[in-house]
């Protein structure tokens, strides 16, 4: 398995957790994160068989999309549970700048140097790009 992958999805995981408990992210969001980790794992694990069996695949930029509103944790674990798109070097960095963004973020959430109240504003903002 692709430590480094696992490793920064299991970083990202525990910084939802500890914001949640700390008070400093609302449930919904932890949720939100947890829900679109799963969804991303799962459509990873979906595209990867396509790939085996010469299917139609998911686009690149709908997985990103899906790992930018939160599902990097399961994207990454995906990545590297299913050896999927490992050795594609513009989908790493794109990913990398992801997980790099929501790392970052959550920090900032996790030592109240980001309000949760500004994450709506942050969301607002992030749709717009």
């Amino acid at each position: 398995m692709n430590r480094p992958r696992v490793w920064i999805a299991a970083a990202i995981a525990a910084l939802v957790v500890l914001s949640a408990l700390a008070g400093r992210m609302p449930i919904w969001l932890s949720g939100l994160y947890a829900t679109m980790s799963a969804v991303s794992a799962a459509t990873y694990w979906f595209d990867k068989r396509a790939a085996e069996r010469g299917a139609p695949r998911v686009r690149e930029r709908t997985l990103h999309l899906l790992d930018l509103v939160g599902g990097i944790a399961g994207g990454l674990w995906a990545q590297a549970a299913f050896h999927h798109k490992t050795h594609k070097d513009g989908f790493a960095l794109v990913s990398w700048t992801i997980a790099a963004l929501h790392l970052g973020v959550l920090l900032a959430v996790l030592t109240g140097y980001l309000p949760a109240a500004k994450l709506g504003a942050l969301a607002f903002f992030l749709h717009r790009v």
